[in-house]
């Protein structure tokens, strides 16, 4: 019977476990950091853009 009762318990842990409401904050961070990551290429574009213009004049 404690084995029943047991194993009854353990399977309603990892139900409750299992079950996580996904918050959309990982999707989130994702996109800042593709933000941040194309703005700081675009910054270092124009960099080199006006650089290569000023060694030609």
């Amino acid at each position: 019977m404690q084995l029943s009762a047991i194993a009854y318990n353990l399977k309603k842990y990892f139900k409750f476990t299992q079950k996580r409401v996904k918050s959309g904050a990982g999707l989130l961070d994702f996109f800042l950091k593709l933000k941040t990551t194309l703005m700081e290429a675009y910054r270092l574009i124009l960099r080199n853009l006006v650089f290569a213009n000023l060694q030609t004049v």
